[in-house]
């Protein structure tokens, strides 16, 4: 069994920052400027009992001021969208599963949490 967390999180790291996503990161360093994203929270599933497949689900959170964070969500959703290269896995499918916006204390900086779904199989 082969965990993909980590390698779907390298191939979403790349996707956005090939489609110009800036800031992007885990853990966001202390006095970084807006705008962020942050990737690294993810679910994986098997998929099947009876082959090697799992169902992972990953969630990318947009930061920024309102309401530029819009515009930074729209580029993550155009980079993780369509076909991205998980190192070690094919992608049987993929896709965007739903956004939620929230409100922070302080109603001035967006949040857009983003969920893609992407079903992998080892290569």
């Amino acid at each position: 069994m082969i965990d993909p967390s980590l390698p779907l999180q390298a191939a979403i790291f790349a996707a956005l920052r090939s489609e110009g996503v800036v800031n992007v990161f885990a853990t966001v360093p202390a006095g970084t400027a807006l705008p962020w994203t942050v990737i690294g929270d993810d679910q994986i599933l098997s998929a099947y009992e009876s082959a090697e497949m799992y169902e992972c689900f990953a969630d990318v959170h947009v930061f920024g001021k309102k309401p530029q964070h819009k515009e930074q969500a729209a580029l993550v959703m155009t980079a993780l969208n369509a076909p991205i290269v998980i190192e070690n896995f094919g992608i049987v499918e993929y896709g965007f599963e739903e956004s939620r916006n929230v409100d922070e204390k302080d109603n001035q900086v967006g949040h857009v949490v983003m969920t893609f779904r992407f079903l992998v199989q080892p290569l």
